[in-house]
């Protein structure tokens, strides 16, 4: 199981967003990172993968209650 940075129900195949920092850098973490998301792909999810440098949650707090569809049920998804 995992957590989704963000999810969209969209028809015919949910969107899951994951947005990865410095530590999905790391060979073992890369390999999990890919192992689980061409499982997830496999199951019919689309899957887009964001990096980013430089972040922190004062800016994700920002970026999401700037965006309406960003709130409520999309925000942080489990995804089995």
């Amino acid at each position: 199981m995992t957590t989704a940075d963000f999810y969209f129900p969209t028809q015919p195949r949910p969107l899951i967003v994951f947005i990865d920092g410095r530590v999905h850098l790391g060979k073992t973490q890369m390999f999990k990172d890919e192992e689980l998301r061409t499982l997830l792909r496999k199951k019919g999810y689309r899957v887009v993968e964001l990096f980013y440098h430089s972040y922190s949650d004062k800016k994700k707090g920002r970026a999401v209650s700037s965006n309406p569809r960003w709130q409520s049920e999309n925000n942080n998804r489990h995804v089995e």
